[in-house]
């Protein structure tokens, strides 16, 4: 089951990522932003930047405004913005994540 609908506009799925509170998802949090740290290190994607200015210093700035926080444009934004929330779903929908929370120490 998704949580997440194609129907919903990309800041509301941000905030309903960002309002998850349980360790299962606190899990996937952490989960997909360490996916983001390490892609970074090894392919320089720019998804990580965008994770960091939406997820962790929850920046609320107009798209124009973020996209040149994050040194991009506009479209890139908005694609990697979606990539983000896909990935979520995909560990969300995962068996394999709910293995990840409970074995975590």
């Amino acid at each position: 089951m998704k949580i997440i609908t194609k129907e919903t506009y990309l800041r509301d799925k941000e905030k309903h990522i960002l309002s998850l509170k349980d360790a299962h998802h606190l899990n996937i949090f952490n989960l997909v932003h360490w996916y983001y740290i390490v892609n970074y290190k090894l392919h320089k994607s720019n998804h990580c930047f965008v994770f960091k200015a939406i997820y962790i210093d929850k920046l609320k700035l107009p798209m124009w405004e973020l996209a040149r926080h994050c040194k991009m444009s506009e479209s890139t934004l908005y694609r990697l913005r979606n990539d983000i929330i896909e990935c979520f779903n995909i560990c969300i929908n995962n068996e394999l994540s709910k293995e990840i929370a409970i074995t975590k120490e």
